[in-house]
């Protein structure tokens, strides 16, 4: 936990992630934009499943969060160390782990969890609406560090032929997945 106090939020870290792999020149295919997500609020609503299911909702996304959070402090130092020796090797930064086997099963038992609970709760839009976003953030998680593990050396080249060429901006990475990551499980509580 000592780790996630060390992330600064200057401004929203999704967003810049998503403008600075923007700026790497190149092709690319065209990007979706980021759109902030609100929790769903079930006290307001009609809804008595979802009222009745409301406790559990609430500790399977305080469990998702966890694991987002987990996954984010681990792949910090991997990154930093990446980003510190990329000038010498950048062809070899992309040999690092990110997405371990341990990250790997949590997120398989806990998208098994999101399924059985959309499940047992199909009445209900808000329930539904919660899994499909909380299944569409563990996709989104795993895809992202694996992206990363692919091409990070890839993105380094891109960054280093750019206008703006330094790999670590205030002492972070450039493209700051750990940041992101935190930023999304605080939202995600």
């Amino acid at each position: 936990m000592q780790q996630a106090r060390t992330f600064r939020h200057r401004r929203s870290a999704l967003t810049e992630l998503y403008e600075r792999a923007k700026a790497l020149p190149g092709e690319r295919r065209d990007l979706c934009r980021v759109i902030p997500k609100a929790a769903p609020q079930l006290a307001d609503t009609d809804d008595d499943l979802a009222v009745a299911h409301a406790p559990r909702l609430k500790l399977l996304r305080e469990r998702t969060a966890r694991w987002v959070a987990d996954v984010a402090a681990r792949s910090e130092e991997p990154l930093l160390t990446a980003m510190s020796s990329a000038l010498g090797q950048w062809d070899q930064v992309d040999a690092m782990e990110l997405f371990d086997h341990a990250a790997q099963v949590e997120r398989k038992d806990l998208a098994r969890m999101w399924s059985a609970f959309a499940s047992e709760t199909k009445g209900s839009a808000a329930l539904n609406a919660a899994a499909v976003e909380a299944l569409t953030v563990l996709d989104a998680v795993s895809d992202l560090l694996q992206l990363m593990e692919r091409r990070l050396a890839t993105f380094i080249r891109l960054r280093l032929s750019s206008d703006e060429p330094e790999l670590s901006v205030g002492g972070r990475p450039f493209l700051d997945i750990a940041a992101a990551l935190q930023e999304t499980a605080e939202a995600f509580r």
